[in-house]
């Protein structure tokens, strides 16, 4: 059976914005957990954040974004038989997640940390713009 490879400019976009994706990950799980901190006091360890990110509701609208990422990562594994359409539904995934505009938990969440944080919207608007190249 031929192995099915992702086009090379495909690949690019999808690496760049992946490494993005995760800056932009990162930056909202940081301010999840410092909002997180103030309503309920500190985090104790790695093992309770851990906990918490897989089962707080405070962190739930994380979630579709953190499988996205996953998903981008089995994907771009060497042992990956992906192709162009699911790179192609992968970033219509994304574009689709990333859409402030969209109704869905994420989006609702997104557009409060938008407006609060600059450097969160910088990081979406650097993302929206690789998605776009």
């Amino acid at each position: 059976m031929a192995q099915v490879t992702i086009p090379a400019e495909t690949r690019r976009k999808i690496e760049s914005v992946r490494n993005q994706l995760l800056d932009f990950h990162k930056l909202l799980m940081d301010g999840q957990r410092a909002e997180y901190e103030r309503d309920h006091g500190p985090v104790r360890s790695p093992g309770e954040y851990l906990d918490l990110v897989l089962n707080h509701s405070d962190f739930e609208w994380l979630r579709q974004l953190s499988g996205l990422i996953v998903a981008i990562d089995e994907m771009l594994a060497p042992r990956s038989t992906a192709g162009a359409a699911e790179a192609d539904a992968a970033v219509r995934d994304l574009e689709a997640l990333m859409n402030e505009n969209a109704e869905g938990k994420f989006q609702q969440r997104l557009r409060v940390v938008l407006g609060r944080s600059t450097e969160a919207a910088n990081a979406h608007s650097q993302i929206l713009s690789a998605l776009t190249d």
